[in-house]
């Protein structure tokens, strides 16, 4: 099933995709800008791959592309992104996968979920 985001109600909007340097998120990120969503690509340690993405969709697409960085399983570095920038919408990308250590890809994953949705509804409270 092919779903489009309607232009018009949405167009214009920030979006924070976090995990959006590579594969998936990264796709997100060219689907949402190529629809006229301006985004915030978050990465952790991919930072060419962003750096990329970003000119990317500068030279297709006349939308604002910004890269945010961090370890979103710490408090405050979710808090610096939401501190920055005031996200209209949330997807929550971003994923830990060791082979190794099912319980700390749980923990991590979840944390992450959590730290990321609870400072956007914050934010989205204050701005109304």
């Amino acid at each position: 099933m092919n779903q489009h985001i309607p232009v018009p109600k949405y167009a214009g909007k920030l979006v924070l995709v976090t995990g959006a340097a590579q594969r998936v998120g990264a796709d997100i990120v060219r689907y949402l800008s190529g629809r006229g969503l301006n985004v915030l690509v978050h990465y952790y340690s991919s930072k060419i791959p962003a750096e990329t993405l970003k000119s990317e969709i500068e030279r297709t697409s006349m939308v604002r592309i910004d890269l945010v960085t961090g370890d979103l399983s710490k408090e405050e570095e979710v808090n610096t992104i939401f501190t920055k920038f005031s996200p209209d919408i949330v997807i929550n990308n971003a994923g830990r996968f060791d082979e190794e250590n099912f319980d700390a890809n749980v923990n991590a994953n979840a944390r992450t979920a959590f730290l990321v949705t609870r400072a956007a509804i914050k934010r989205m409270l204050v701005d109304g």
